[in-house]
């Protein structure tokens, strides 16, 4: 276990940790329920620094990963729609709803 010593504690320490500003303290408890590294201890959220670094650096991995995803749903569907002349959704509306998190209805 890490000492107690590198902890960030409260809302404010924490948002200046993660966000470079403490006016976005009101932020804290959403980041905690969505399951940030972030406890509480004596009636404070808490977290280590380098948790917080290495968590929000898996989230803009898993970002990046996405945005290709969707990119390389995006030039399937403009290559689709040229060759047969209709809607791309028809035959891939399945992976756009995956990916895009979006869902439309098929005409």
């Amino acid at each position: 276990m890490a000492p107690l010593k590198n902890l960030v504690r409260g809302d404010v320490g924490l948002a200046r940790a993660i966000f470079g500003d403490a006016s976005k303290r009101k932020l804290i408890p959403r980041l905690q329920q969505e399951g940030w590294p972030i406890w509480i201890l004596a009636n404070k959220r808490c977290a280590y620094p380098a948790e917080l670094k290495a968590y929000a650096r898996r989230l803009q991995q898993c970002k990046r990963h996405l945005r290709a995803d969707v990119s390389q749903v995006a030039t399937h569907r403009s290559r689709t729609q040229n060759i047969q002349g209709r809607r791309a959704d028809d035959d891939f509306h399945c992976r756009g709803a995956e990916v895009g998190g979006g869902t439309r209805a098929r005409s």
